[in-house]
C-alpha cells in the first residue's frame, strides 16, 4: 500500500477531477442468452454481513453447504461491490441499476425523531425497479423479508412493482416479535401491518417457497432478502423477544429505542455464527421448491449481501459504514443451468448495478428509455472465455457522527487500482 498526496493519487488513476460523473459508464456487451422459454428469476441477499462469512468466499467457523452448492453450480465473483456500505442507498442502486445519487438516496432512511432529523423518503417513483421492468413483460412480482426502502405507502414494495409482499421497512426487526427496536410492529404484507407468527428467517423462506410453487407456467421474479445477520442476531430456537431483554437488564421500564439500539449490537459470535446458518438452511429450503416444481433448470439464480458486516473478514479490511474492501466487497454467485457455467471463478469487477441489465438480458426485456443504467450485463461475459474487462467504479459516502457536520468520504476503482479519499489519500493495486 502506498501514500500518496491527492495531485499524486489523482494522477495515478489518470482523473483530473473527482466526482461520481464525468467519465462514461462502458458496457460489457449486450447478449440474450439463447433458451426456449423466459427464465424464472429468484434474488437472495444476506444484510449486514461479511463475504468472507459464507463457505464459497473462505468461511471457516460457519457452515453454508447449501451456498456452497450453489457456488458449485454456477459462477462465483471474486471482485464484486456494492455501490455503498450501507443498507438503503445499496438496496436502491441494486433494484434498479442506477447509482443512487441520481435520484438522492445516499444515506439510511429514518422514521421521524428516530436518527436526529425528519423522516426521509424512498426510492422516487419516478425510478423504476427490476420488479415494474419485468411486470411490464408478464412476471409475477413477489418480495420477502428487508425493503428498507420507504416507510409510507408510495414507497412500499407494492407501489414500486411487486405483486406481492411481505416486508419491513426499517432497518431490523426482533427475529420473533418482528417488531421494530421502537416497539412498533415491523411487519407488513401489501402495505398493511400483520402480526405473522415465526422465526424471520424461517418465515421468509417458507413464504417464498410457497409464492415459487403456486406459479405454474407464469414466469416470476422472486426477491427474498433475509434480514439475516442484523441485529439483534437471535438465533433459531430460543423464542424471546429481544426488546424483552432489554427491559429486564436494564429496568421494568419499557426499553428505550436508544438503549434497544446498543442492546441489539451487543451480541457474540456464536449468535452471529448461528443466525448465518439459519439463513444457509432458509436458502436451501427456497432452492429445494424450485426442484420440486422443476424449476431450477429454467432459473436464474443470484446471491449477493447488501454491504458487509459488523465483523471483517480476512483478508480484506474494514467493515460495514466504511468504503474499505471490507465495507463494499460482496459476495456474488449465479446459476442458470446450461447458460452460465459451472464451477467457474470470475475475477471480473462487478457491481450490484448489473444486476438489473443482467436480469434484464437474461428475459430480453428492456430498460426504461426515460432512466439508463449505470450497470453492465454480465451474461456475455460469463458465456465466454474472455478476460476480465476494464471497468470504474464510485463511491461516495457521508459518515454521521454524534456531534457535528457529516463526513465525506469518497472511493474510486478503475481497473486493479483503488483510490480511498481522505486526508491522506490511499492507492492501493488490489492484485497485489
Amino acid at each position: 500500500m502506498a501514500h500518496f498526496t491527492r495531485r499524486e493519487a489523482l494522477a495515478q488513476l489518470g482523473l483530473g477531477a473527482y466526482a461520481l460523473s464525468g467519465l462514461p459508464w462502458g458496457e460489457l456487451g449486450r447478449g440474450l442468452a439463447s433458451h426456449t422459454s423466459p427464465p424464472n428469476i429468484l434474488l437472495l441477499t444476506g444484510a449486514f454481513m461479511a463475504r468472507g462469512d459464507i463457505g464459497p468466499y473462505g468461511a471457516i467457523d460457519i457452515r453454508t453447504p447449501h451456498l456452497t452448492r450453489l457456488a458449485s453450480q454456477g459462477t462465483l465473483f471474486t471482485d464484486a461491490y456494492a455501490t455503498a456500505p450501507i443498507c438503503t442507498p445499496s438496496r436502491a442502486a441494486m433494484l434498479t441499476g442506477r447509482y443512487q445519487q441520481r435520484f438522492g438516496l445516499e444515506d439510511n432512511i429514518c422514521r421521524a425523531g428516530e436518527c436526529g432529523n425528519v423522516e426521509t423518503g424512498g426510492i422516487p417513483q419516478t425510478e423504476f425497479t427490476i420488479a415494474q421492468l419485468l411486470k411490464r413483460v408478464g412476471y409475477a412480482t413477489a418480495m420477502f423479508g428487508k425493503w428498507h426502502l420507504g416507510f409510507s405507502p408510495w414507497h412500499d414494495p407494492t407501489a414500486h412493482g411487486f405483486d406481492y409482499a411481505l416486508s419491513f421497512n426499517d432497518w431490523a426487526i426482533d427475529y420473533y416479535s418482528h417488531r421494530e427496536a421502537s416497539g412498533l410492529m415491523g411487519l407488513y404484507e401489501n402495505g398493511k401491518p400483520v402480526d405473522v407468527p415465526g422465526y424471520s428467517t424461517d418465515l421468509f423462506a417458507k413464504r417464498a417457497a410457497e409464492f415459487i410453487e403456486g406459479q405454474g407456467n407464469r414466469p416470476f421474479f422472486a426477491f427474498v432478502s433475509f434480514n439475516s445477520a442484523l441485529p439483534p442476531a437471535q438465533p433459531p430456537g430460543i423464542e424471546r423477544s429481544a426488546r424483552a431483554r432489554v427491559t429486564d437488564q436494564a429496568s421494568s421500564e419499557p426499553a428505550s429505542v436508544e438503549r434497544t439500539m446498543v442492546a441489539w449490537h451487543n451480541y457474540p459470535r456464536k449468535d452471529y455464527v448461528a443466525v448465518i446458518e439459519a439463513l444457509d438452511n432458509g436458502v436451501g429450503h427456497v432452492l429445494e421448491s424450485l426442484e420440486r416444481t422443476g424449476l431450477a433448470a429454467n432459473t436464474l439464480v443470484v446471491y449477493t449481501h447488501d454491504h458487509g458486516g459488523r465483523f471483517p473478514a480476512p483478508p480484506l479490511s474494514g467493515g460495514a459504514g466504511s468504503l474499505q474492501e471490507g465495507g463494499i466487497r460482496v459476495p456474488l454467485l449465479m446459476r442458470w443451468p446450461r447458460v452460465i457455467p459451472v464451477g467457474r471463478k470470475s475475477a471480473q469487477p462487478a457491481s450490484l448495478l448489473d444486476l438489473t441489465p443482467t436480469m434484464l438480458s437474461a428475459v430480453g426485456a428492456q430498460p426504461a428509455s426515460s432512466r439508463p443504467l449505470d450497470g453492465a450485463d454480465l451474461l456475455p461475459l460469463m458465456q465466454s472465455n474472455r478476460t476480465a474487462a476494464e471497468r470504474s467504479f464510485y463511491w461516495r459516502h457521508r459518515v454521521w457522527p454524534d456531534d457535528g457536520e457529516p463526513v465525506l468520504t469518497r472511493a474510486v476503482r478503475r481497473g486493479p487500482w483503488k483510490l480511498l479519499d481522505g486526508p491522506r489519500p490511499v492507492l492501493t493495486n488490489l492484485t497485489v
